[in-house]
C-alpha cells in the first residue's frame, strides 16, 4: 500500500473516529485522493456521526446493485455517552 493515509495537505490524517472506529479525513477531497490511490473499490462518505469528519468505505453489492440502501446495511453504533 502507500505510506500511510494522509489529508489534503500531506500531513497525517487526526485518528481514528470514536463513533465509526474508522480512520477521520479532515475533508472530502483528501478522502477521494486516498480512495482513489490505495483503495480503487471505494468512496469517500461523509462520517454519519460528525458532519466535520470524511471516511472511506466500499459498498455492499446489495446497495451497488440497489437492492438495498447503504443505511439498510449498516447498523451504525451510536456514540459513546
Amino acid at each position: 500500500m502507500g505510506q500511510g493515509p494522509f489529508d489534503s495537505t500531506n500531513k497525517p490524517v487526526t485518528g481514528y473516529c470514536d463513533s465509526c472506529n474508522k480512520i477521520i479525513y479532515l475533508d472530502r477531497k483528501a478522502a477521494r485522493r486516498i480512495a482513489r490511490q490505495h483503495h480503487p473499490h471505494k468512496s469517500a462518505y461523509r462520517c454519519p456521526f460528525n458532519e466535520n469528519f470524511w471516511h472511506v468505505g466500499g459498498l455492499p453489492n446489495e446497495v451497488r446493485w440497489g437492492k438495498a440502501t447503504r443505511d439498510d446495511i449498516h447498523v451504525y453504533r451510536k456514540p459513546a455517552a
